[in-house]
Order: structure tokens, then sequence, then C-alpha cells
């Protein structure tokens, strides 16, 4: 249950659909339900998953409708989304974070979900089993390993040894994010780099932690990932690219957008 690509798993949620269900899909228009805590049309990946629906022979309009709803990174948004696309009577519940799910399992117990991206469902409480996951959720987890958060800082560490302080820029609304941030620091001082906590509470107070980067003189941001720094990526790396303080990040967009690098699971 290893994730190897945003988008493997979304496809992976159309092919879980019982064989049976897709020979009737010429009989009646099938609904997929997709409920984002940030924003869909921000995640390049997400054209990957239109093209392999229609591999599948699914084409929207034609025999399957698409439900979206985003919280455009505002969390407390998800549990009223996710009954708004229950009450659409969806075939497919398709919750991206561990957020999201939670709002799903909240809001359906019969409606199938596939879960997309959660680190721990089976300390979330989503599944019994990750073999046997019994109930109304499957999908892939996603494990953000501690290993992976010490490699970044070393990696930034030796991109830029002559920056002397790394500030931690991370959601405060993110459980598992906020279990790493201990691993991070102890990277740095391992390293003989000081860092510092930027946390912030949900996308609105975004600009305040960067703020405190600065006011701090801190000379390089590593950011973690999270729905709210994916999705205000453009707003990170124009703060750093005018300040001149080099960002860490986890996805590859966040490159292609300006940020001097990023390291993650692929």
């Amino acid at each position: 249950m290893r994730r190897r690509e945003f988008i493997t798993l979304l496809g992976g949620a159309v092919a879980a659909w019982p064989l049976a269900a897709r020979a009737q899909q010429a009989e009646r228009l099938r609904r997929v339900g997709f409920l984002f805590a940030g924003t869909l049309a921000l995640r390049p990946q997400a054209q990957e998953f239109w093209r392999r629906l229609h591999e599948l022979g699914y084409i929207e309009g034609k025999n399957v409708v698409i439900e979206v709803r985003e919280a455009r990174g505002k969390i407390e948004e998800l549990p009223k989304l996710a009954y708004e696309l229950v009450s659409t009577r969806t075939d497919v519940l398709v919750p991206v974070t561990t957020p999201g799910v939670a709002a799903a399992k909240n809001a359906t117990q019969s409606i199938p979900i596939v879960m997309a991206i959660v680190a721990d469902p089976l300390g979330a409480g989503f599944v019994k089993n990750l073999g046997r996951p019994e109930a109304n959720i499957t999908g892939p987890s996603y494990t953000i390993s501690p290993d992976i958060v010490s490699k970044r800082m070393e990696l930034f560490k030796e991109m830029l040894p002559e920056r002397s302080v790394i500030g931690i820029l991370w959601s405060a609304n993110n459980r598992l994010t906020a279990d790493l941030i201990p691993v991070a620091e102890r990277a740095g001082r391992s390293l003989d780099t000081p860092t510092l906590s930027l946390s912030f509470e949900g996308p609105a107070d975004l600009k305040a932690g960067l703020e405190r980067a600065l006011a701090a003189r801190v000379n390089a941001i590593l950011v973690m990932a999270d729905p709210a720094t994916f999705d205000h990526r453009r707003e990170i790396i124009d703060f750093s690219l005018a300040n001149r303080i080099p960002t860490f990040h986890a996805f590859p967009e966040e490159t292609n957008d300006g940020a001097l690098a990023a390291y993650g699971q692929v």
C-alpha cells in the first residue's frame, strides 16, 4: 500500500469498480465524487486522471459524471463538502489526504470510498487491517517517512552550506506534519544548523508565517508537504525569489514553479 504516484491512486479508484458495474456502464451514468482538501486545478496530474478514465471507456457526460468539491486549503469546509457529494448519489467517493477521508467516512458508511494520499489509514481508524480493510474504505497509503524529512535537511545543507538558519514552514492543522517537525529539528542539530519553526494556522495565516521568516533573518526555508503549502506554492515561491530566501519542497511541480529544489516519494 505504498504511493507510487498521485494519479496512480486516482486511476486505481476507477479500476477498483466491479467488472460487472463497468459492463453495465452504458445503462446509466456513473458518478465519481472527488473530494479535495486543496484545489484540484492546481495539480497537473489531474489531467492524467481524466485520460485514464477515457482509456477505461468512461467519457464525462456520456457514461460518467465527475462531481468535484474543493476545500481550497480550508480543512473545516471538508465535512460540508463531503455531505454535498453524498447527496449527489455518487457511486464512489475519492477523497484526497487524511482530512478528506475523515470527512467522507463521517458522511457515509455505504458508498465505496477509495482514499488517496493518506499516510496512516490504520492509525487514523479508516481501516481495521491494511490487507483486509473491511467496511466501505479501501485504497493505498502514502507514508511520509521521517528519513525523507532528514534527507531533505541534509540535501538542503549540502546545496547551501553557507546558509546558517533554516526555517521550517508547516501547517499547525496537519497532525502528521506536526509529528515530523522534531525530526527536522534533530536533523538541523546534527548538521550544526539552527532551525526556526514557522507554523501557520491556515491559508490566511501563511503570509504572516513567511513574514516571521523575514523578521528572524532566516536564510532558507524547508516547506513541509501540506495541501495549503502546495496550493499556495506560488505565494511561497514569489516570497522566496523576492527576498532571496531559497525554499526546498516535497513535490516536483514546486520546482517547476521556481522553487530551488524538491525531494520526496514518487
